[in-house]
């Protein structure tokens, strides 16, 4: 009997709650584990069927950045949340990370447009990822929220910030320097 790629996703989302099955061999890249469950369906994530009578493990798909056009931004105190789409508007990224790891991401991934909201850090941020080759546009929070759908939370505020990058006709604010913003502030 073949399985779909879909009624096999669902089934591996209800064997998480159901009781892990013993493997018996575990290798680094792979996990090996026996087809004699009760109703044939590995209780491990990714598991797919290799051969008659076992299921060897794989790792998730890698995400394809290749296509990469436009990265929302919401920048937390300690944790940046980003969301990508590609040129036909699918969302192709959706991640979150530590404000330590902000060059480290953004050095391997494919050279784009990336919106954030205007606050205070975005000035600081716009600046570093101009200086890794992005094209960073800081947006009012007034024109980011047109674009939120469904509940307040990070993923959708991040998701509307990227959304509205995309507007061709969009305001941004202009990126300032530490100098300059020194100078606004009134510090000497």
């Amino acid at each position: 009997m073949e399985i779909s790629s879909e009624d096999r996703e669902r089934l591996q989302a209800l064997a998480a709650f159901l009781p892990v099955v013993e493997a018996e061999n575990f290798t680094a890249g792979e996990m090996v584990v026996p087809a004699d469950t009760p109703d044939g369906v590995s209780r491990f994530p990714y598991a797919v069927p290799e051969a008659e009578g076992e299921a060897v493990m794989s790792t998730p798909k890698a995400e394809d950045l290749s296509d990469l056009s436009v990265i929302g931004v919401d920048i937390g105190k300690d944790v940046f949340h980003l969301v990508g789409f590609d040129a036909e508007g699918t969302l192709v990224l959706r991640r979150r990370i530590k404000r330590l790891a902000l060059n480290a991401t953004f050095e391997a991934l494919p050279r784009c447009v990336i919106g954030m909201e205007a606050c205070l850090s975005a000035h600081f941020v716009s600046r570093t990822l101009r200086g890794l080759g992005f094209e960073p546009r800081i947006i009012p929070a007034i024109y980011v929220r047109p674009f939120i759908k469904g509940q307040k939370n990070d993923y959708n505020d991040v998701e509307a910030i990227a959304e509205a990058t995309l507007r061709p006709n969009l305001k941004t604010v202009t990126e300032k320097s530490q100098d300059l913003r020194r100078l606004q502030s009134g510090q000497s």
